[in-house]
């Protein structure tokens, strides 16, 4: 390849990347970081490729995304990681039987409430709903049946 330059800077080097732009981009994708992707898109902006080398550029950099997404895991990483799920849903289940059951104690003291008060029971409900422990609640609720006023239940709220 032969070129002329004659005082045209930009020019050589607008011709030189793209003949070896489709090269550069293949050397670099190998070790593709957030950066390099950063300085390929940079350089595509000024330097448009002719459409033959943007698809066989682009069937490069699929292809790497590919590979990078097919890693191979190991017997113990697949075990463990199965143990984590196990004991991740057991878990998630236990919370959840807990937010379960402090929902339906919240809803059986507020109809206590209503029950043993009439409305004014209503009164006791917002500190009845900040209280998430299961303890606190049979404590609460274990005060209405021997309440005589609705201060004996808010004591049993606050402690």
């Amino acid at each position: 390849m032969s070129i002329r330059l004659r005082g045209d800077w930009d020019g050589a080097w607008k011709i030189a990347l793209s003949a070896l732009f489709p090269y550069f981009v293949a050397m670099f994708l190998k070790r593709a970081s957030e950066q390099t992707r950063q300085l390929i898109t940079i350089i595509d902006w000024f330097l448009k490729l002719p459409p033959s080398d943007d698809e066989r550029v682009l069937q490069e950099i699929e292809a790497d995304e590919r590979e990078k997404q097919v890693q191979y895991v190991t017997s113990f990483e697949r075990i463990a990681s199965k143990r984590a799920k196990a004991q991740g849903i057991k878990l998630g289940e236990k919370r959840g039987l807990t937010r379960g059951r402090a929902a339906g104690m919240k809803d059986g003291i507020a109809l206590a409430l209503e029950l043993k008060f009439g409305t004014k029971g209503k009164q006791v409900i917002s500190e009845v709903e900040r209280i998430d422990d299961i303890k606190s609640l049979r404590r609460v609720m274990a005060s209405i049946k021997t309440a005589s006023t609705l201060a004996d239940v808010r004591r049993a709220c606050s402690t």
